[in-house]
């Protein structure tokens, strides 16, 4: 195992590793291109590449890449030190309360899947490969509650819930379905379709730059406003960390549904 699959072997994530994946080919690429190895690589020469490059997860894939093999003792000189990650501006794609909201009435007007899948991701935060490979016996009700059992990244088992309200216009929708909520040609719907749907609601809303993963965030601000504890919404989210809830908002309850 050389040392990119090592580096990627770090990650459970399927989208995270195809990711990192093509970012490594590309950042390899431009060190073929130059005729130098990583063994190469000066600071100098790293702030050349930079230039060139503006992808902020890119450069937050290469400066891990390059920290991994420094602590592996593979490179003497951490040169990835030297990278500065581009910080989003929260200001320029700030999600406000009320965009849920219009994303579903948008949603409403043209099918009952399109509008199950903003209601899911707004209600429940998923992440979207959660939400697109959600199966029906998945979903089970439990005293008038619907009980969504997701697996997320690294296998993590979780429990999220629908208030009794919405629990009952869901299950409506879904009592005749079997297999994948959400399907495609062959299978779960794919990533691109569940991405062309988002960005057709938020175009038609006039904000272009709501993805999938902002409705997730908007989750997470709703849980704030509600004060519940951040213990629970790292539960409720599926972090690993409380280190990684922190970046997203600051509470939860136990049992949460909005």
């Amino acid at each position: 195992m050389d040392l990119k699959e090592q580096f990627l072997a770090q990650f459970q994530s399927e989208y995270t590793l195809a990711s990192y994946t093509r970012d490594l080919e590309v950042f390899f690429a431009y060190l073929n291109c130059k005729n130098i190895t990583i063994r190469d690589l000066t600071m100098d020469k790293l702030r050349e590449y930079c230039k060139t490059d503006s992808n902020r997860r890119r450069l937050a894939c290469i400066k891990s890449f390059l920290k991994y093999a420094y602590n592996q003792g593979y490179i003497s000189t951490n040169c990835g030190r030297c990278i500065i990650v581009p910080k989003l501006n929260p200001k320029k794609k700030q999600i406000t309360m009320d965009i849920g909201d219009r994303l579903l009435h948008e949603a409403k007007k043209i099918n009952d899947s399109f509008y199950l899948f903003v209601l899911l991701l707004k209600q429940l935060g998923l992440r979207l490969n959660e939400l697109r490979l959600l199966k029906r016996e998945h979903i089970t009700m439990e005293d008038g509650i619907l009980c969504f059992h997701i697996l997320g990244k690294g296998n993590k088992a979780r429990t999220v819930y629908l208030s009794p309200t919405l629990s009952q216009k869901v299950m409506r929708m879904i009592r005749t379905k079997t297999g994948f909520i959400f399907t495609g040609r062959n299978g779960p719907l794919s990533r691109s379709a569940c991405h062309s749907r988002i960005k057709l609601l938020a175009k038609r809303i006039g904000k272009p730059y709501v993805s999938c993963h902002y409705l997730r965030h908007l989750f997470c601000t709703q849980l704030l406003q509600n004060k519940h504890n951040i213990a629970s919404v790292r539960d409720v989210m599926g972090h690993a960390s409380i280190t990684t809830t922190n970046t997203y908002l600051h509470g939860s309850g136990t049992k949460i549904f909005l």
